[in-house]
């Protein structure tokens, strides 16, 4: 199958990639699709990631490559969207892979289908390419074509879907606006791509899950794995999604904020688990600016909860308990 170079676009985000980079290289010139753009964005690599790009040359794709100063995944992620000039985007981490159908199989229905503005990829987990040990993303539904309004209120407190796949540019532009509302710093508080992500569910008429193969790959040296100082800023993207549901997406049927609360909660007990896990790596400023974070946010949960502005589950009521108890009042 053949799209043209401004159907669809693969974004690569990279950072001191040039172990892994030819290889995810390798894996799009293997699809059943072509004519495709790939979009290599450099986060500021000091390795030879850039060079092994600029020497690279594919049979099935056109192949860009964007740099700029370290600023993080998620400028990166933004950039290469402007950058891209398609309908369609996707995103593929340089240490994952996909099926050789999987572009395919995604964009498929979406030629074919104008209201479909996501297609997902199946997502399996595994520990390396050669590993035979393999996990499949249970989804909330048995159903391949789902609205996106429902699909949202399966992603607010935990993922019924995941967010790898085929996106409209014009929904992916959209949400980013949308979350600029909220984020009018637009500071990168860690998880701003799960955010969007969510946002874009929202906004998209239908949703359809392909049976084209994303491999995430489980990389132990993976910067999402090891310490990050700056974690408790995820908080504030709660907080962003549940001002974002609050007032964009009223429901009589369907109770958005209840949901937003029980990611709120459940996000400053990862935060809390981390410090306790981490603390000992921190100097002083730094236990104080988690510290600090966490209260605030116990706090705010705790007199809202006392307002009766809304009634948390009795899994966050002791989740809030603890967390007060063990960080707070000690």
């Amino acid at each position: 199958m053949i799209v043209s170079s401004n159907g669809l676009s693969v974004i690569v985000p990279a950072y001191n990639e040039e172990k892994n980079i030819l290889k995810i290289l390798q894996n799009l010139n293997e699809q059943t699709l072509s004519g495709f753009e790939v979009v290599v964005i450099d986060d500021g690599s000091q390795d030879n990631t850039a060079s092994i790009v600029k020497n690279y040359t594919s049979s099935k794709y056109k192949l860009t490559l964007v740099q700029q100063q370290n600023m993080g995944a998620a400028q990166a992620r933004e950039k290469a969207i402007i950058a891209a000039t398609s309908t369609y985007i996707a995103f593929v981490d340089c240490d994952d892979a996909l099926s050789a159908d999987a572009l395919e199989q995604a964009i498929k229905p979406m030629l074919e289908n104008d209201d479909i503005g996501i297609s997902l990829f199946e997502l399996i987990h595994t520990k390396s390419h050669a590993d035979l040990n393999r996990t499949s993303f249970k989804y909330y539904t048995d159903s391949t074509l789902i609205k996106g309004e429902d699909a949202l209120t399966h992603c607010i407190s935990s993922w019924g879907l995941h967010g790898f796949g085929i996106y409209k540019k014009k929904i992916l532009t959209e949400a980013y606006n949308t979350y600029y509302k909220y984020n009018k710093d637009r500071i990168n508080y860690i998880n701003n791509d799960e955010i969007i992500s969510r946002i874009c569910f929202g906004m998209a008429r239908l949703i359809f899950l392909s049976s084209g193969k994303y491999y995430f790959i489980h990389n132990l040296e993976s910067t999402t794995r090891k310490v990050n100082i700056n974690y408790y800023k995820v908080i504030n993207n709660a907080c962003y999604l549940k001002g974002y549901l609050a007032a964009e997406k009223k429901s009589g049927t369907f109770d958005y904020i209840s949901e937003a609360y029980k990611l709120l909660v459940s996000t400053v007990w990862g935060v809390s688990v981390r410090y306790i896990r981490w603390r000992h790596l921190f100097n002083k400023e730094v236990k104080a600016e988690w510290r600090k974070a966490i209260k605030k946010a116990v706090d705010d949960l705790r007199l809202d909860n006392i307002n009766h502005s809304v009634r948390l589950n009795k899994k966050s009521t002791v989740q809030l308990f603890i967390i007060y108890y063990l960080l707070v009042r000690i």
